[in-house]
């Protein structure tokens, strides 16, 4: 209870001013492996909701607890009203310039961008988009939502796949897509793939860094993203290009995964690693909420907002089977401080925990991918090619999906 009281403390004391609270929470916790209390594991394994945030933004081993000078007296002049609120303007716009320089970096992007190039060695690469590929029609059927509208020119940011460009043809009116991703060799690879299919209008293939990308103002009348923005450290600085670089009444139209994302696995690995080490520490990513993704829209002066999500569980036949899926998918843990090497009795204590905590039995008649869908809920079963008519054990994996919509202000939308 009390280190719940202090992570709420946390989250609404040290957002600094403009920062959201998942960006806050990095730069201000810190915690050993030693001092790990061994009621956690239970504790976590109880709430999905309590497990998406509180233990992989807690234990933050190599973050500072202290800001830095810059960082402090930023907060403070703009977050109280203090006498030390009267700076000038340049020496408030200095300050403020160190604050955003100095955030927290929580992702490696250079070891994510290695997980990606192997995924695209994968020999059955395609095998493993299954997720991706879902995810795409469900974000692209919200085009057809918004009626009497042509996209002209469409920049698909993180184009992992072709899944958003085949979508796309069934739009009217495009006239050049645009895609853009930090990973050559998974361009590379969507440009093979679509060799000897023909399309609609230009396409557009540009190796550029979700992080670092830059057009000129006023460029897209559409921006789409699939499953890539949660791993971008200055998320905020990325919408606020996303909108210079919309049109007038342009439309970002974007999909994340969510907190409840691989709350299974997150708990199995406390479970093994306290019983095999006598600690915890990070191995799925921490993910932003319905919330956060709201006031990063609003934050990011977005119009018209509009977030909901799906929840998607798929069973697999054991937590081998799905790490092997996600690091196929380029999703493995790519976290700054993230356990270099786990030693082989914990990976067997974990798998051995998940399927405890977790597994069901099920019958897989066909050896294809089947899903059953709901509202809000799909539930998939990814087995190998080997059918088989009896009862088979599997263990689930969540994913929740956020998806997002923001409009570039413009005078005629609804006030």
């Amino acid at each position: 209870k009390n280190m719940y009281t202090r992570w709420t403390s946390l989250s609404s004391t040290r957002r600094g001013g403009s920062v959201p609270r998942h960006f806050g929470l990095f730069s201000c916790v810190s915690c050993t492996r030693e001092a790990t209390p061994t009621f956690l594991p239970t504790l976590f394994m109880r709430s999905p909701h309590i497990s998406g945030n509180l233990p992989t933004m807690w234990f933050q081993s190599n973050c500072s607890s202290t800001k830095q000078p810059s960082q402090r007296y930023y907060s403070s002049c703009a977050t109280t009203g203090g006498a030390d609120t009267t700076l000038t303007e340049e020496d408030e716009a200095l300050a403020q310039k160190q604050y955003h320089k100095q955030r927290a970096t929580v992702f490696n992007r250079s070891a994510k961008q290695l997980q990606r190039d192997r995924a695209a060695h994968l020999p059955d690469a395609h095998e493993y988009e299954y997720l991706r590929k879902e995810v795409a029609y469900r974000l692209t059927d919200r085009l057809f939502d918004i009626s009497e509208r042509k996209f002209a020119n469409v920049l698909e940011l993180g184009a992992q796949g072709n899944h958003i460009l085949g979508h796309l043809q069934e739009v009217d009116g495009i006239e050049t897509i645009h895609q853009v991703f930090g990973s050559e060799l998974q361009l590379k690879k969507a440009e093979s793939d679509w060799a000897d299919r023909s399309i609609a209008g230009t396409l557009l293939r540009q190796v550029a860094d979700e992080e670092s990308f830059s057009f000129p103002p006023h460029s897209f009348d559409l921006v789409v993203s699939n499953l890539s923005l949660h791993w971008v450290n200055d998320l905020p600085g990325t919408l606020q290009r996303i909108k210079q670089a919309l049109k007038p009444d342009g439309v970002l139209l974007a999909s994340v995964f969510g907190t409840e994302t691989l709350w299974e696995l997150r708990n199995a690995f406390y479970v093994g690693e306290q019983e095999r080490d006598g600690g915890i520490s990070n191995h799925v990513s921490p993910f932003l909420g319905v919330s956060d993704v709201g006031d990063l829209l609003t934050q990011a002066a977005f119009a018209l907002p509009t977030i909901d999500h799906d929840t998607i569980v798929v069973n697999y036949s054991d937590a081998f089977a799905l790490m092997r899926d996600l690091r196929g998918m380029g999703e493995g843990n790519a976290q700054i401080n993230r356990r270099q090497y786990v030693p082989r009795d914990t990976m067997l204590a974990t798998a051995v925990a998940y399927q405890a905590l977790y597994g069901e039995k099920t019958t897989t008649p066909t050896p294809t991918t089947t899903a059953t869908t709901t509202a809000t809920t799909t539930t998939t079963t990814h087995q190998p090619s080997a059918a088989s008519e009896e009862a088979i054990s599997c263990i689930p994996a969540t994913f929740q999906i956020i998806y997002m919509i923001g409009w570039s202000p413009h005078p005629s939308q609804q006030q």
